[in-house]
């Protein structure tokens, strides 16, 4: 009947941003090419490309029931060890954050506990203080 219908359409699906980071050091810097860090440290996340990494997130994410609406990919030599993305790329993600209404932030990549927390504050102090970091 009506009342199953309505029961669906009023769950509304969350929106979401990827943030991924581009590590430039993985293995430009070494001499070794894509195979010799697969066959050395067998199958890691840094072999494929950003945009191969990002596609997979992001079917994860709407299989988890969430919307993405949009990305924001930052190169970095190494991740910032206090909020993993660096200060000016928050400010970015607050204007997205801002223009579509997006309130869970998912890192394609592990952060520290440290690095979430400073994320989150340093999305309030920005006025998102209902903004989630996931990983």
């Amino acid at each position: 009947g009506d009342s199953s219908s309505n029961a669906k359409n009023s769950k509304v699906k969350e929106k979401c941003l990827l943030v991924a980071v581009d590590l430039k050091a993985d293995h430009k810097n070494h001499g070794l090419s894509e195979d010799d860090i697969s066959l050395k440290n067998g199958p890691q996340r840094n072999i494929f490309s950003l945009e191969e990494s990002l596609s997979e997130l992001c079917e994860l994410v709407s299989t988890a029931g969430l919307i993405v609406d949009g990305y924001v990919t930052q190169k970095l030599f190494a991740p910032n060890s206090r909020t993993y993305i660096g200060s000016g790329k928050i400010i970015d993600i607050m204007s997205m954050v801002n223009a579509t209404g997006a309130r869970t932030l998912v890192f394609d990549d592990d952060l520290t506990p440290k690095q979430q927390r400073s994320l989150e504050e340093s999305l309030a102090s920005c006025g998102g203080e209902d903004v989630k970091v996931l990983d």
